[in-house]
């Protein structure tokens, strides 16, 4: 039975891969050398979220995709959150990282992430969760990764790069998701970056979701609803209407949700 699962062909194998989850394809991966050419399916999905120590792990995808070009094909969905540079682990650990990576110095918190995303041609779903970390990719051109379907970044991302937006977005996009700090710095910016975007993007936008943090929508957000209607793509908008204090958690957002009568929730503050 063993002798028959080992010479299964290499595509049947990652077929099998499909319908197990993560913890199960490492354990078959190390317990029958055969079954170690699907350990890349672990990659589709790669999430730094979470992670304390996110500079470290963006270094070192780089440096194994710099060792094995193949890695990258496989990544699928990158999620990434706060993404600070000062590490406390050794110098050495670190700038051994960035060698193994093809750099010659170590690059800034935004600069390795867009070192790494302009690798991954595969990706198909990328999302920068944090408002206020110190990766904005506003130089970073997303037209370049050419199967990308749903982005999630902050507005700075958006806001920050010339116009016009469909010239940084890949023709491939289905879903576009944007979160806004409570300041209305944007205001006169954002609603129309979004509305000349969604009328020169492809039938392929389905959809378009705001998180704001800004009550400067309430009186914006009918003139992209119409927008949305006119070219057939979805609006999930939700912006501040007011805020109230919770005992214990500090000043909490009230976010409307449009298009929704009596539809709202407390959030915290630029969360």
């Amino acid at each position: 039975m063993k002798a028959n699962i080992t010479r299964l062909p290499v595509e049947l194998k990652r077929q099998i891969a499909g319908h197990l989850n993560m913890k199960d394809i490492a354990h078959l991966a190390c317990s029958c050398k055969s079954f170690l050419s699907i350990e890349l399916c672990l990659y589709e999905t790669v999430n730094l979220d979470a992670s304390k120590k996110a500079y470290f792990h963006v270094l070192k995808l780089s440096a194994m995709i710099n060792k094995d070009s193949t890695l990258a094909g496989h990544i699928k969905t990158l999620e990434i959150g706060d993404l600070r540079k000062d590490d406390t682990r050794q110098v050495d650990e670190l700038d051994e990282l960035v060698k193994a990576a093809g750099w010659e110095i170590r690059p800034s918190a935004d600069e390795s992430v867009a070192r790494l995303l302009s690798q991954l041609s595969s990706l198909k779903s990328f999302c920068l969760n944090r408002l206020h970390g110190v990766v904005h990719l506003t130089t970073f051109n997303f037209a370049t990764l050419p199967t990308l379907t749903r982005l999630k970044v902050p507005a700075e991302s958006l806001v920050s790069r010339p116009s016009p937006l469909i010239d940084h977005l890949p023709p491939t996009l289905e879903c576009l998701y944007v979160k806004e700090a409570n300041d209305e710095v944007y205001e006169d910016t954002l609603p129309q970056l979004l509305i000349d975007y969604i009328n020169a993007a492809s039938a392929k936008l389905k959809l378009v979701s705001i998180q704001s943090y800004a009550e400067y929508w309430k009186d914006s957000a009918a003139s992209l609803d119409n927008t949305c209607k006119n070219c057939e793509v979805k609006l999930e908008l939700q912006y501040r209407i007011g805020m109230r204090e919770a005992w214990g958690f500090g000043y909490m957002a009230i976010l409307r949700t449009h298009g929704i009568e009596g539809r709202w929730q407390c959030m915290p503050l630029n969360r």
